[in-house]
């Protein structure tokens, strides 16, 4: 084996450790992109669902719960996500239990951006649902 000297060997051993860095790093990207791509689509589909339903249900409970769920699945877009939960909300005003619903997603939305906000709606929809002794109530 040719001898390069303690110097020449040094750079080799941190140019390859660079290197082997570099391609680590750019193979964690690449998958990261990739998960948030598929993340997106999923998504997608899911509003995408929703709302063909939305276009053609009449039920008042099903739109309430609609707007509610992409009123979560849309967050990022928070003046959209707090248009879908009070569209919602018009469509719960018959059922004591969709109103319910209401306090908890807007709790949900707002705990975030506004703690006290977020707070006080979950106690209002805990003392609402608390009135229900369904699974879904609890």
């Amino acid at each position: 084996m040719l001898y390069l000297g303690t110097e020449v060997y040094a750079k080799y051993c941190f140019t390859h450790m660079i290197n082997r860095s570099l391609i680590i790093i750019s193979i964690l990207v690449a998958r990261a992109l990739l998960c948030q791509a598929q993340w997106n689509l999923d998504q997608q589909k899911k509003i995408d669902s929703i709302m063909k339903v939305l276009k053609t249900t009449t039920s008042d409970s099903v739109r309430a719960r609609g707007n509610y769920s992409l009123s979560t699945l849309l967050f990022r877009d928070s003046a959209k996500a707090l248009q879908y939960l009070e569209q919602g909300r018009t469509f719960s005003k018959k059922d004591p239990f969709l109103e319910a619903l209401y306090h908890y997603y807007k709790a949900s939305f707002y705990f975030e951006y506004e703690p006290a906000v977020g707070e006080a709606s979950f106690l209002r929809s805990d003392s609402l649902l608390e009135k229900f002794k369904t699974a879904e109530g609890y």
